[in-house]
């Protein structure tokens, strides 16, 4: 595999640039909310200074992205937030000083003109499929800072208090970094860890697959009949005991759009293989709660989470999960068909990941069922044309009612290659509208690699992360007709998949064997070792049961453990003890759905009650098996 040349990356740098500028006119809003409320939290985290107030921010100019050649082998990726020009801040404020008679709390005015916070990383691209982290370093330049106040001693005063709001601006512009950047010393430790660093034992006898078929088409109706009860699948709250049994109540309804996306995906894998017209069937319940979750917000293809009839009695259930997540905010009632459901908004590029993978398999795999693949068409552009139409800043599905205004849910900012993915369907569905705004965003596959990349720097914390990755890269490259491209849109998914190719994962290598299988050049691993560990890992999957279930692995003194911090929050600085190797599959932690878990995690993603039983929905059971058949292995 060959590494971007200097060309391509400025190319791909410029049109990222070009999206950057389309997608700040609505992520502003945005981010100034959350720099205004990481000021107050700063003032109350700052015993010197308090009661910031007429706090203005000045955030019209987009970040920009640059590329730097440091030597034949380096390159210095460059984010300025902003690109150019600079941000501001002002805001009136109490600071106190004691210092000789200063002492007490003096009123001030702070401006600061011309802030810009430059992060740069550097890249040993020498291995072209394993880029090596180099070095970091971010650079806060808070240009002019004007200090005032009525105090008779303001000029004494104004210099006083200058170092302590140069420190509070520049802890306040390090928290608008959408992740604080890694240190070398940070991915160092990590990589000492050699996590997953060869193949798993999968050799010798082969799998029993036998009776796989029925065990698949049993979930499936499971999921149609249990854990779909208003059209998107739920996880369930079944009896002590009675595992097969009536749902007691549901749960986990925040996830609700993206696993239905999932299970319609394995409805159009197992309509490819066998024509089953039961697969129809439940493909047509699934698309139809999904078409229900674009249409239930105020704008058509701003997707919702979940959907609940009010006059259910899982209505309550509902409410409560949020409250009990403090997660009210993100609850409200749309009506759809008159009739009104309860939901949840704060979208996430999980849930549209799920459900444009979804609808957009079913759009083409469904060839023999025109209405059903027409359907799916119509509901996967509707997402695909808002995402176009709001330059990838999907807003939250109500209104502040403090404000009136209506703010982003999330951003694609860092995420070109999903963007690229997106646009892939879009072009594919509907070639007359998107084939130009395609190849006006296709460049971004020069620098698309660096974003998937920095993700993979950490394998373990917010695996969910590589499922969004993947799901997109599916459609990016299985849709994709040009050998050409599809080898230059395969360089970032190559990357990730070099840091993920040990993880027992059924789920990713079938989508690395479906869309570089006919590139062998380009996988990660020898196609043969791939396929046989995919087998077992489907056949153990079938041994679980449908409960989530928290073995106690922290104790088990056959799996070897290591101390482990992530890099991609705040709990960075927190220590957490994971396998060294990838847990066996029959002994993972119960969960909604594996693939997108760590393998190397010792607990249960949520702490599970014991006094009824979680049933998860098996979702993760009948995608990677349908696609297993489906490549013919």
């Amino acid at each position: 595999m060959e590494f971007p040349s200097d060309l391509e990356m400025q190319e791909g740098a410029r049109a990222y640039n070009a999206y950057l500028a389309r997608l700040w006119e609505f992520k502003q809003a945005e981010l100034e909310q959350r720099a205004a409320a990481a000021a107050i939290q700063l003032a109350e985290d700052t015993k010197a200074l308090k009661e910031i107030t007429r706090l203005e921010l000045g955030f019209s100019s987009p970040p920009e992205l640059e590329v730097e050649r440091m030597s034949p082998d380096k390159v210095c990726f460059r984010v300025s937030l902003p690109g150019q020009n600079g941000w501001g801040v002002s805001f009136r404020a109490r600071v106190r000083k004691d210092f000789l008679f200063f002492r007490g709390w003096h009123t001030i005015r702070v401006a600061i003109k011309n802030l810009r916070v430059v992060a740069c990383l550097e890249v040993d691209h020498s291995q072209p499929a394993s880029p090596v982290f180099h070095d970091s370093n971010v650079d806060v330049k808070l240009g002019d800072l004007s200090v005032k106040s009525s105090n008779f001693f303001l000029g004494a005063l104004g210099k006083l208090v200058s170092p302590l709001i140069e420190e509070v601006a520049e802890r306040l512009a390090r928290k608008s970094l959408p992740d604080s950047i890694p240190t070398k010393n940070e991915i160092q430790r990590i990589a000492d860890l050699a996590l997953a660093g060869t193949p798993g034992a999968f050799t010798g006898c082969a799998p029993s697959t036998k009776d796989n078929q029925a065990k698949a088409e049993k979930v499936s109706e499971q999921i149609a009949h249990i854990h779909s009860p208003f059209g998107t699948v739920l996880d369930a709250n079944m009896a002590k005991g009675d595992a097969d049994g009536t749902p007691q109540s549901y749960w986990h309804f925040g996830d609700s759009a993206i696993w239905t996306g999932h299970a319609l995906a394995a409805e159009a894998f197992r309509y490819a293989v066998t024509k089953s017209e039961r697969a129809t069937q439940i493909a047509s319940k699934l698309l139809t709660g999904l078409e229900s979750l674009v249409q239930l917000t105020d704008r058509p293809g701003l997707l919702s989470r979940c959907l609940i009839p009010h006059e259910s009695e899982h209505f309550k259930t509902l409410e409560a999960e949020t409250d009990l997540k403090k997660r009210r905010d993100r609850f409200f009632i749309g009506s759809l068909d008159g009739r009104q459901y309860g939901s949840l908004g704060h979208i996430t590029r999980d849930q549209y990941a799920g459900a444009l993978m979804g609808t957009g398999l079913a759009a083409v795999l469904f060839d023999g069922e025109p209405e059903l693949a027409a359907r799916a068409r119509k509901t996967a552009l509707l997402m695909a044309d808002y995402l176009v139409a709001r330059h990838f800043c999907p807003t939250e599905a109500t209104r502040d009612p403090a404000t009136g205004t209506r703010l982003t849910s999330v951003t694609y900012i860092a995420n070109p290659a999903q963007v690229l993915g997106v646009l892939q369907l879009a072009r594919t569905l509907d070639p007359e509208r998107y084939q130009d705004c395609f190849d006006e965003h296709f460049p971004m596959w020069s620098v698309s690699w660096f974003f998937g990349w920095l993700q993979a720097l950490d394998p373990h914390d917010s695996y969910f992360k590589f499922n969004l990755e993947h799901a997109t890269a599916l459609l990016a490259l299985k849709l994709e007709q040009d050998p050409q491209r599809k080898v230059r849109l395969a360089h970032a998914f190559r990357i990730q998949r070099d840091v993920l190719k040990y993880h027992n994962n059924a789920y990713f290598n079938l989508i690395e064997l479906m869309t570089l299988g006919d590139m062998p050049e380009l996988l990660s691993r020898p196609k043969a070792e791939m396929v046989t560990e995919t087998l077992h890992l489907i056949d153990q999957m079938f041994s679980r049961g449908p409960l989530m279930e928290a073995p106690p692995l922290a104790d088990d003194e056959t799996i070897k453990k290591v101390p482990y911090r992530n890099l991609s929050s705040e709990s960075s600085k927190q220590e957490e003890v994971i396998a060294h190797m990838p847990i066996p599959v029959p002994q993972r932690p119960g969960t909604d759905f594996l693939w997108q878990r760590s393998p190397f995690g010792l607990e249960s993603t949520w702490p599970l009650p014991e006094q009824t039983d979680w049933r998860s929905s098996g979702v993760d059971r009948v995608l990677p098996y349908w696609m297993a058949r489906y490549l013919g292995i």
